[in-house]
């Protein structure tokens, strides 16, 4: 899907489930959506309102992302020069890649409704960014 249609889609969504505070939205990316959906944000399949499209693109996916938490909603996201610096980072360490929401391959948006039980930001890739931050 394009960019534009990805955005009516989730508007269309949360229009429908109710069109609660745009903060309690949560917008993110991935390459792995069970992983990142299901595992790391704990969202219900069955119980919690949730949308998921792959979007042309990985820079596409971001831009999307970037759209939703402009407007308020959250999310966590990284600039295109932090994004490289991180992968570079990461190369001269002798890795083979970076964690998964920082995949070129994260073509994924994902929105849900955060609840009680839903992890809206894991923590574990803002760990990692913070500290090569502070590396320079």
């Amino acid at each position: 899907m394009t960019e534009d249609e990805v955005v009516a889609r989730i508007n269309a969504f949360i229009e429908e489930a109710g069109s609660r505070a745009i903060t309690d939205w949560y917008v993110g990316v991935a390459s792995d959506v069970e992983q990142n959906l299901f595992n790391e944000h704990h969202v219900d399949r069955e119980k919690d309102k949730w949308i998921c499209f792959e979007v042309t693109g990985a820079w596409g996916a971001r831009r999307v992302e970037r759209y939703y938490q402009t407007a308020g909603f959250d999310g966590r996201t990284m600039d295109r020069n932090r994004w490289n610096r991180v992968d570079e980072r990461y190369r001269a360490a002798g890795c083979d890649g970076a964690n998964d929401n920082n995949e070129r391959s994260a073509v994924y948006v994902y929105a849900f409704l955060k609840s009680e039980y839903t992890v809206p930001d894991s923590g574990g890739a803002n760990q990692v960014f913070s500290d090569f931050s502070d590396r320079g």
